[in-house]
């Protein structure tokens, strides 16, 4: 699944995070989804995601240098999954560098990769979630072109949500 829960503290006057959490958190609980993909997603929204429904975890990190900010969070059944190594690139011309911005971005975006272990089948594949750029023509394309570089050096399964 792939959710944008939009930015948990936009001034959104009756559509702000606390007028919509909960919907938020009833649509995922119906789909029961393995996976899902946040975007706009701050800590406190994850967190109150996960602590609202049975089974489920999260990792992610804030595009802002310091680990801060919005991040592409990644919710996962803990009962069917288990993450085996996680990274963060920032769609960027440095895209190892935290908080790196491009081309003709509007902010810092990133992405988020868990290469995930399911427990049922006993495989592995890597999951990987993203937010792109809402102004930045090049920066959709560049931001593309770095995840296909990404994902082309996997040598099991990918499920890309964003």
């Amino acid at each position: 699944m792939s959710f944008n829960i939009r930015f948990g503290t936009a001034n959104d006057g009756p559509d702000a995070w606390e007028h919509r959490r909960e919907m938020v958190v009833e649509t995922i609980r119906d789909a029961e989804p393995d996976i899902v993909g946040l975007q706009e997603c701050l800590d406190f929204q994850a967190m109150y995601i996960v602590e609202n429904l049975a089974n489920y975890a999260w990792i992610g990190l804030g595009r802002d240098a310091d680990g801060t900010g919005e991040m592409t969070a990644i919710v996962y059944r803990t009962d069917r999954l288990l993450p085996v190594a996680t990274n963060h690139h920032w769609l960027s011309e440095t895209p190892q560098i935290p908080g790196s911005v491009s081309w003709d971005s509007s902010l810092t975006r990133i992405v988020s990769r868990i290469m995930f272990f399911h427990i049922q089948e006993k495989s592995r594949f890597a999951f990987y979630n993203t937010h792109f750029d809402h102004r930045g023509e090049v920066a959709r394309q560049e931001s593309s072109r770095l995840l296909v570089a990404l994902m082309s050096k996997e040598t099991v399964p990918v499920v890309l949500t964003g």
